[in-house]
């Protein structure tokens, strides 16, 4: 088979030690900076890419097989991956250096690009819909991007958990990009690390510009035992899907336009309930007039109003006061101390109604900035938005053969597993420590 083999799959005479490859390869997965891996003639400007996965298989026929999946690759990346770990698997390099290699951001750090003819694409998986969520995470950053709202309301929310100040500006950048790519309109980011204030109003990162919108507060306020409140009550949330699919219309309505609102369907009805929340009307007589979801916090004595809303047509009629009494009422009932909401600065509306009632101001939540782009240049660099995501590709699958045959013209023995790389076979005069010109 070799003969037909050679056309396919790059040829190795040396031993290889699959699994120092395979450790060499954890190193290799999940959202880095490959630029060490990018042949230096590129032009492109990001060079972060996403490995989902990253396997090394010994066959039965010699053929060692690298599988690699990733959100996209750069110009010759899979081949300088298995370069570099094929020196990995002689005994060039530790393991450990691949972490080192990706550190360094330098071509020359990584080992040597392998002939293409190893190589082949075996497929392409597109994206029917947008991920809900998605989440990087390396040693340098932590973040998440939450899309669920891009196609209802054209938001994406941007929350950076960690981050090293030298990488915030192109994180900040990328991820903002990523997020109009997939179809949003409004970009929200809010800089979650604590004690640092690294987005300020006013900034620019490429051809966005941010400003703040709004602060959350969370608020408390001590359990009262007063007189029943005639006129609303809380009624729990049924379990027929007629009702829930109500209520989430009803929910989705309310909150629209609100500040970092989610959209609901019965699917996250469902799994709040299991997490622990509670569901319900807010009712005047028979009418149902607006929703609430409370939590239970039996550590602290505390009913967390998670969320609180009236329907527009009944606003301005002080049922928000009184939906609020009937929440401190069942507090009161459940023996708890306390109630505790979280309201953004820029609802002035709400922040009024929760102090008049007396709740009080207690720990500051995190800021949130808008991003928008400027004059139109974002259009100019990813083409004409039609508000819809595009059906983009989500996987790239690529696999590189290397036949591992000792025994091709001559038997080979080495005293170490570096050794045999420093060497050339006299027979054909290779030299496999040197670079293989792409």
């Amino acid at each position: 088979e070799m003969p037909v083999s050679r056309l396919y799959t790059y040829f190795c005479y040396f031993p290889i030690d699959v699994e120092k490859m395979r450790q060499a390869a954890s190193y290799l997965v999940g959202e880095h900076d490959f630029k060490s891996f990018c042949t230096v003639r590129t032009q492109v400007e990001d060079t972060v890419r996403t490995i989902y996965s990253l396997t090394v298989e010994r066959g039965s026929d010699d053929v060692i097989t690298i599988r690699v999946s990733g959100s996209g690759f750069l110009y010759n990346m899979v081949r300088i991956l298995a370069g570099t770990l094929l020196r990995v698997g002689t005994g060039l390099y530790p393991p450990e250096k691949v972490e080192e290699i990706l550190d360094a951001r330098n071509r020359q750090a990584a080992g040597p690009t392998l002939p293409a003819r190893g190589l082949t694409l075996v497929s392409l998986d597109y994206e029917d819909s947008l991920r809900p969520e998605i989440c990087g995470q390396n040693k340098y950053w932590s973040y998440h991007l939450i899309q669920k709202e891009i196609v209802p309301k054209g938001k994406a929310y941007l929350i950076i958990d960690r981050c090293q100040d030298t990488e915030f500006p192109g994180l900040v950048y990328r991820v903002m990009r990523q997020a109009s790519r997939n179809g949003a309109e409004h970009i929200y980011l809010a800089d979650g690390e604590t004690g640092k204030e690294r987005l300020q109003n006013g900034q620019k990162y490429g051809f966005y510009r941010i400003r703040r919108v709004h602060q959350f507060w969370k608020m408390e306020k001590a359990v009262e035992i007063s007189c029943r409140i005639e006129g609303v009550r809380l009624e729990c949330l049924g379990e027929e899907r007629t009702e829930r699919e109500a209520w989430c219309r009803m929910m989705n309505a309310i909150f629209y336009s609100v500040p970092n609102s989610s959209t609901y369907d019965i699917e996250i009805v469902d799994e709040e309930e299991k997490d622990g929340s509670r569901f319900f009307w807010i009712c005047q007589g028979d009418e149902r007039i607006g929703i609430v979801v409370l939590i239970e916090q039996e550590e602290k004595k505390c009913l967390d109003i998670d969320m609180i809303g009236i329907c527009q047509e009944w606003r301005g009629k002080g049922l928000g006061r009184r939906a609020l009494a009937a929440c401190e009422n069942l507090a009161a009932d459940r023996g708890l101390e306390s109630l505790s909401l979280i309201v953004a600065d820029s609802n002035r509306a709400a922040a009024q109604l929760y102090e008049s009632y007396g709740f009080c101001k207690k720990e500051p939540g995190r800021q949130w900035f808008a991003a928008e782009a400027e004059n139109g240049k974002e259009k100019e660099m990813d083409g004409e938005m039609s508000g819809k995501p595009e059906k983009k590709c989500l996987t790239c699958h690529f696999l590189y053969n290397i036949i591992n045959n000792c025994d091709v013209r001559q038997k080979l023995a080495y005293q170490s597993p570096g050794e045999h790389l420093l060497r050339t076979i006299e027979s054909d005069k290779l030299d496999f420590s040197q670079e293989v010109i792409p």
